[in-house]
């Protein structure tokens, strides 16, 4: 007789719509069947993470300027809805989930292994309010624990420091994403944590292309642009380095940001991408230029060349990425800068022990159970 895989739920972001949750929340999944585990997505969807991207000509978590500029925009040329269906798709049938369910007392007790990660899961701003599911705060069993969640750039323990440190108590072991998390958990709170790769590190480039998709219709080399917070700077910054590369250049755009969509600069503004396009666009790009952190974790995973534009001292999540593979001066803030190509020879072994730490974390924590 067979014997039965041990069943893991994992508690995540993964019905947002943007690219980091949803392929972050794949490669938890995916990593945990390398393992040999029947794992799935717990289909918990908090309220404000949903009403965030759905399609809808008003929200209740947004001020009324927000709802306004949103009734135009999506009212009168239905901006945004393609761009949810497209999530929507992924999110339905690529993703593998659990039964829907609306809070703890709802998730069956089947689970011999719980996780939560990565993702800010802890930050209360993200939510709206912290909720106990994610910190596994549900089910008899006592394999519980974290994997590179994270809060953002929030300290997210300091209204209820107590309430949160009986949860991370509660957790078999704790892996956190960002370095400032550890040593906040460990002076503030007295507990120990391990920093974690992103999951999406832990799929190779040739383990992601299995669910690219192309997008038909660009030129064969291009300089790709994805950015979130403040696009139109990174836009110019983008357009010198095309120029001095002599390269077209495509962006994945918000279509939420009119700035980014009206700017001369851009030659190919590519609208509802899915997720799996979006993959294959960084896969064929021959330069990259991001201002996001899973814009960083995806150039390094298919070895691009590639810079961040901007510093931003809130977000230690693209810090502690170039800290830990030793990544030197990429992150740039002018256009005064030698854009030379980045000689992953150098960096291999940290890139590959850092994946390494990551699954470790993960294999320590089923093999004890």
């Amino acid at each position: 007789m067979e014997n039965r895989k041990k069943k893991c739920g994992i508690v995540t972001f993964h019905s947002s719509h943007n690219y980091g949750s949803v392929l972050q929340a794949y490669a938890m999944v995916r990593v945990m069947q390398k393992m040999g585990l029947d794992a799935e997505l717990i289909d918990f969807r908090h309220p404000r993470t949903t009403d965030m991207y759905e399609w809808r000509l008003w929200s209740t978590y947004k001020n009324w300027k927000w709802n306004l500029r949103e009734l135009v925009l999506r009212g009168l040329f239905s901006f945004g809805k393609k761009r949810e269906q497209v999530f929507s798709d992924f999110i339905e049938n690529v993703l593998k989930k659990s039964k829907r369910v609306k809070d703890k007392n709802d998730i069956p007790d089947i689970y011999d292994i719980l996780v939560c990660g990565s993702d800010q899961i802890w930050n209360p701003k993200a939510s709206g309010e912290n909720d106990p599911i994610y910190y596994l705060d549900f089910g008899t069993t006592t394999c519980k624990f974290s994997y590179a969640a994270s809060s953002g750039s929030v300290r997210f323990g300091d209204e209820n420091p107590e309430l949160f440190k009986k949860y991370l108590q509660n957790l078999k072991s704790i892996g956190v994403r960002e370095r400032f998390m550890q040593e906040y958990i460990k002076e503030e709170l007295g507990l120990v944590s391990e920093i974690n790769p992103d999951p999406t590190f832990l799929l190779n480039a040739s383990e992601w292309s299995e669910i690219e998709k192309p997008y038909k219709g660009l030129p064969d080399n291009y300089l790709l642009i994805y950015t979130i917070k403040r696009p139109k700077e990174t836009i110019n910054f983008a357009h010198q380095v095309a120029v001095s590369l002599n390269l077209p250049t495509v962006q994945i755009c918000n279509d939420r940001d009119l700035n980014a969509l009206m700017h001369k600069d851009v030659d190919y503004r590519l609208m509802n991408v899915s997720p799996q396009q979006f993959l294959w666009l960084f896969h064929h790009a021959s330069f990259i230029v991001t201002n996001t952190f899973h814009g960083n974790m995806f150039s390094v995973i298919y070895r691009k060349n590639f810079v961040h534009y901007g510093i931003n001292s809130s977000d230690t999540r693209i810090s502690t990425l170039h800290d830990e593979i030793r990544l030197k001066n990429k992150i740039v803030s002018s256009f005064e800068i030698d854009q030379r190509i980045i000689d992953y020879n150098l960096i291999e072994e940290n890139v590959a022990y850092y994946c390494k730490c990551g699954l470790n974390f993960i294999q320590a924590n089923i093999n004890d159970d």
